[in-house]
């Protein structure tokens, strides 16, 4: 299973992290490893499916590959973060 962390720890990111868990429920794919959020606390739970592991800063400072999705709905604020990452483990599926 790949590792997988989602960006955006709202209701989206939520919802995204059910439609991961669904996925894995037909074939273990992914392993979601938390969220990263630019608004919350690092550590911050969001319901079970895991904790905020940081911003941006953290994003680009991790040092496993991992595959990145987005739940923010505003499109123009999504081109605006991936602009920013520069980790080159980092990919998205």
């Amino acid at each position: 299973m790949k590792d997988i962390a989602i960006y955006g720890a709202g209701g989206f990111g939520k919802e995204v992290a059910c439609i991961i868990e669904k996925i894995n429920i037909l074939k273990a794919t992914w392993k979601l490893v938390g969220f990263f959020d630019d608004g919350l606390k690092k550590e911050t739970q969001i319901s079970h499916f895991g904790k905020v592991l940081g911003n941006l800063n953290e994003l680009n400072s991790w040092q496993k590959p991992l595959d990145i999705v987005f739940a923010i709905g505003v499109p123009l604020t999504i081109k605006n973060i991936v602009e920013k990452i520069r980790n080159p483990k980092i990919d998205y599926p």
